[in-house]
């Protein structure tokens, strides 16, 4: 996996990388990509998200630049990088300098 390590934006008021919602835990932070992007998006674990053991969907924005728009894809586990001008990044390629905001959402 070419993504380097999540950065999550802790709780303000407890230090806490990741927020209760109900019976679920939401991560909140910046997913980092580099090199070598895979065919089909990066593949995303809970494990990823400081999760324990399931990630139920993944809500990404578009990075800062606006360059690059993601997209979850649920069935697969992978959060895939668009163009602006809607196609998707070309396998193997560099994507170094694209963080994309997300939320993560799982247990």
């Amino acid at each position: 996996m070419t993504l380097l390590a999540f950065t999550p934006q802790a709780d303000p008021s407890t230090a806490d990388r990741l927020f209760e919602v109900g019976d679920r835990r939401m991560a909140i932070g910046l997913v980092p990509f580099s090199t070598g992007y895979p065919t089909g998006g990066e593949p995303l674990t809970a494990a990823y998200f400081g999760l324990d053991t399931q990630l139920d969907t993944v809500v990404p924005q578009p990075d800062a630049a606006g360059s690059r728009l993601p997209m979850y894809d649920s069935a697969n586990k992978k959060l895939k990088l668009f163009t602006a001008v809607g196609t998707e990044a070309a396998a193997a390629s560099n994507q170094t300098g694209i963080s994309i905001p997300v939320v993560a959402v799982g247990k």
